[in-house]
């Protein structure tokens, strides 16, 4: 009796043991199953969607601001405007190299300005003026990766006040693609490789000599001022200028762009210092 009942014992500790051991199996498989599929998109379409320019567009429209994230760099030993375009993935795990495959995508300019986001008078960029890498590739444990699209400088620069916009699209087979965030519509307009140099002044309240420059200038990243007065040269964005004695004095203010001393921009006015 004594013997049945440890046999009897020990297959109720075989049989709770197999469940504990199934159960466990069971669980793991669903784990795995459950995990949130990897998505890849472009991290320039979703800045495209927030604010300040929620419009859907990454805009190329002004100098960039330092402390802020670069949208562009001027290649000047390439004569390229390199615009950073990227990509991300998202989803639980950010295991496995992933290929992205990487278009130009004229059409959906066509339609973006039917929508009324972008004026009728938008060209579309010239493809024979741009390039982008045919494909690019998500390593693993990484969650983003970036690549140019480079545009010829002097074409831009030789078409002042134009407005172009392309679409840079993104695929792949190892990976879903999630179909809102695929396309980065790029908006460009030269205006802001051109700089324009301009400037005010008013007389100190107290000292007649003493001068207050507002500078006005546009696109401007550099600044160059003569006060005329064969002192040195100021590099001030607005100065405030003392003239050692009365007079008339021509102030000059150069202002150069983004592309450095290849644009740059005069703007000369006569002070009289009483």
């Amino acid at each position: 009796m004594i013997k049945t009942s440890n046999n009897l014992n020990n297959m109720i500790l075989i049989g709770i043991l197999a469940m504990l051991l199934g159960s466990s199996c069971g669980y793991k498989e669903y784990a795995d199953a459950d995990y949130t599929e990897q998505t890849i998109y472009m991290t320039t379409a979703a800045t495209a969607t927030k604010a300040p320019s929620s419009n859907g567009l990454y805009e190329i429209t002004n100098v960039a601001i330092p402390g802020q994230d670069f949208r562009y760099e001027v290649d000047k030993t390439n004569n390229k405007l390199n615009i950073t375009m990227g990509v991300g993935r998202a989803g639980v795990t950010i295991d496995g190299d992933v290929n992205v495959n990487v278009a130009f995508n004229r059409d959906t300019i066509a339609k973006v300005i039917t929508s009324g986001k972008l004026a009728s008078t938008v060209e579309v960029l010239p493809i024979a003026n741009s390039s982008i890498p045919s494909s690019v590739k998500l390593l693993g444990g990484t969650t983003s990766i970036t690549f140019p699209l480079a545009i010829d400088l002097p074409f831009l620069l030789n078409n002042p006040n134009k407005a172009y916009a392309i679409g840079v699209s993104i695929s792949s087979t190892e990976r879903k693609v999630n179909t809102s965030l695929n396309t980065t519509i790029v908006y460009i307009n030269t205006s802001f490789l051109i700089p324009v140099a301009n400037f005010t002044f008013a007389k100190d309240a107290v000292d007649a000599k003493k001068i207050n420059f507002t500078n006005t200038s546009g696109y401007g990243v550099s600044y160059n001022w003569n006060f005329g007065d064969g002192s040195a040269v100021s590099t001030e964005k607005s100065p405030i200028h003392i003239y050692a004695s009365a007079g008339t004095y021509t102030v000059t203010l150069t202002t150069a762009g983004v592309t450095g001393d290849a644009q740059k921009s005069l703007k000369t006015a006569s002070v009289v210092v009483n």
